[in-house]
């Protein structure tokens, strides 16, 4: 069963702000979700390591960019953390905010300035979706280093 709170009286009630909702009636706040990943870092039974994913599809999203970078560099130095593990590596790169890009690109008459990160030499959005090298015309780091026609495909 799901109840809700008003959270302008809850916060009347216990001084604290309220926390950001995350999904479906659940909140949890910044510092919350920090301890939970270090509960779910692989190699960890299935429903952990699908939680450990979700920071990396649904949680990166709803942070600010010091929020991502706080917790980037927070989960690096928690006990399990490998390069050697492949959902390690994908979050390093989806976190890693000197991996961000910005892809342009056209495709179906139409072009398309797309945010991606750098994974198994692909630009992704997601996981498994990424942008294909052939629509692709320039591409451009966070940090303003434009790689352009040169993108290998």
């Amino acid at each position: 069963m799901k109840t809700s709170t008003n959270n302008s009286s809850n916060e009347a009630e216990n001084g604290n702000r309220a926390k950001p909702m995350l999904n479906d009636g659940f909140t949890i706040d910044f510092f919350e979700l920090m301890f939970l990943a270090e509960s779910v870092i692989p190699e960890r039974p299935i429903a952990r390591s699908m939680c450990f994913d979700d920071f990396s599809e649904r949680h990166y999203h709803k942070m600010n960019d010091n929020q991502r970078k706080q917790f980037f560099e927070h989960v690096q130095k928690c006990h399990g953390f490998t390069l050697e593990n492949e959902q390690c590596r994908h979050f390093f790169a989806r976190f890693n905010p000197k991996n961000q890009y910005l892809v342009s690109c056209f495709h179906n008459g139409k072009a398309e300035a797309i945010q991606c990160y750098m994974f198994d030499e692909e630009y992704r959005t997601e996981k498994n979706r990424f942008v294909n090298r052939e629509y692709i015309k320039s591409v451009v780091s966070a940090f303003g280093v434009t790689k352009g026609n040169s993108v290998q495909n």
